[in-house]
């Protein structure tokens, strides 16, 4: 957390978009139901806020901790953008090909695995555009980031 807040985030904690309000309740329900289903549990999820370009943007930290198995998770939420950012694109800032992609009307999603950096387990990047039927479900619309590792438990 503190890699988070030294770049300048700060907690939101207080009020935040209702999108980001019910992504974090589906989020906690379906993280819950993943991690008692294999014994684990999930520790609760953290919000920061950034301003970027003249909008908030918001990242979220999350925890599923299953036996001797740690699985952290860092999201990064641009709401209501209606930019993709495009495979194309991310593939020159990232430096390599996705090794899966989906792109549908409805949700654009590319996969990276292993992740960018050394421990990453696997990166995402969502496109969920204004009006899409996936909303009903992912509760928001908009560019997500997501980096996961997969670690012990006592690290």
């Amino acid at each position: 957390m503190s890699s988070v807040t030294n770049a300048g985030w700060v907690a939101a904690d207080g009020a935040l978009p209702q999108e980001m309000i019910e992504f974090l309740q589906f989020a906690k329900v379906e993280g819950e139901k993943i991690a008692q289903a294999q014994g684990g549990r999930s520790n609760q999820m953290r919000v920061f806020r950034n301003g970027v370009a003249g909008e908030d943007v918001y990242i979220v930290l999350s925890e599923v901790l299953i036996g001797n198995v740690r699985v952290t998770g860092c999201r990064l939420f641009d709401l209501g953008e209606e930019r993709a950012i495009t495979t194309e694109e991310a593939q020159r800032w990232l430096g390599r090909a996705p090794t899966k992609t989906q792109s549908y009307p409805e949700i654009q999603v590319s996969d990276w695995e292993p992740g960018l950096r050394p421990g990453h387990d696997s990166f995402q990047l969502f496109h969920v555009p204004p009006g899409s039927p996936v909303t009903a479900t992912l509760k928001f619309t908009g560019v997500a980031l997501k980096a996961d590792t997969v670690g012990p438990a006592s690290e």
